[in-house]
């Protein structure tokens, strides 16, 4: 994914900090899952690493990529010995096996790979000025590892940066918020969203990249994801049901076909999305009891979409549901 223009502040508070000798030992990376938060992450790195100088002022508007640099090369080989990456590894009865997909990984980062990094922080930085880990995601850790990790935080080692990750930072340990300056990735603007969309797929039609914005709510790696099975036949079976009625039952009976699979899961929970948007734009400029069908109809959608994702409901069932809602929006 390009960096993306809507995390500039977030690129600047990063660099004020370094250039303003406010640099703390330990990042916190947080927001949705998507956000690009470890793009970020690669992206600070980098600039640490290619610093042919401790950082000083002023600082620059943007993080220099360095293209060519040395330590950009040793990053993108594996092979910077002062760039450390903690995540989740297979089981080791699954190393070597073809399927790297998240089923392949362990739940967790577990404690012997947090002490094995701790055991790399004992000596200054053999080249640079500065040894970044990022934890990609802290979340993962598990509570052995958590604990382990926290003393590194209250004790941090000489010219040593963390970036840690998190999709969740309530559910962290206070002790290793307080111990972190947060870095908040927000999600993006329509705007923002359409621009993102528009670089990374070109060819999206509009009405698809429409529907993409609106199931992605502001989160630029899953509009990505979901552009790439962006289905515009299923947001135009909606906009028949709810236009017309659907009184033959055709349209509820293609939605539910369409989406039954698990291979469709994602292009299901995009539907859900899109149908509660119908509803919600059906009640703006009716009389009073067309805006309170439509909204009765956004309730109900909204009912059954919540339980069906959490609940794991069978989506054919769920849609066919969903299309009998909407055929209430058409006028009578």
């Amino acid at each position: 994914m390009s960096w993306l223009a809507g995390f500039a502040p977030v690129e600047r508070a990063f660099l004020s900090a370094v250039h303003g000798g406010r640099m703390p030992h330990a990042w916190l990376l947080a927001g949705p899952q998507g956000m690009g938060k470890a793009a970020f992450a690669w992206r600070a790195a980098g600039h640490l690493l290619s610093l042919d100088a401790p950082a000083a002022a002023p600082a620059p508007s943007a993080i220099d990529e360095h293209s060519g640099h040395p330590a950009l090369r040793l990053m993108e080989s594996g092979a910077h010995p002062e760039f450390l990456w903690l995540k989740r590894l297979p089981p080791k009865s699954k190393r070597g096996d073809d399927d790297s997909g998240e089923a392949a990984l362990a739940r967790n980062i577990t404690i012997e790979q947090v002490r094995d990094l701790i055991a790399r922080t004992h000596t200054r930085p053999a080249i640079g000025h500065y040894r970044v880990i990022v934890i990609d995601a802290i979340d993962d850790l598990e509570r052995g590892a958590a604990n382990a990790l926290l003393k590194t935080l209250e004790e941090p080692a000489a010219a040593t940066i963390l970036m840690l990750v998190s999709h969740n930072p309530g559910r962290l340990l206070p002790t290793i918020r307080s111990r972190c300056r947060m870095l908040r990735f927000s999600p993006l603007s329509d705007d923002e969203m359409r621009a993102l969309l528009a670089r990374e797929v070109p060819s999206l039609e509009a009405r698809a990249a429409e529907s993409v914005i609106v199931a992605a709510r502001g989160v630029p790696g899953r509009a990505i994801e979901l552009a790439g099975m962006a289905d515009a036949e299923t947001l135009a079976t909606l906009e028949t049901i709810a236009e017309t009625g659907d009184p033959s039952g055709a349209g509820r009976v293609s939605l539910a076909r369409n989406l039954a699979t698990v291979a469709a899961r994602p292009r299901f929970a995009a539907m859900l999305d899109n149908a509660r948007q119908l509803a919600a734009q059906s009640a703006l400029g009716g009389d009073s009891d067309q805006i309170a069908g439509a909204l009765a109809v956004h309730d109900r959608v909204s009912a059954l979409g919540g339980p069906a994702v959490a609940a794991s409901e069978d989506p054919a069932t769920v849609s066919l549901a969903v299309g009998a809602a909407l055929a209430h929006l058409a006028k009578r």
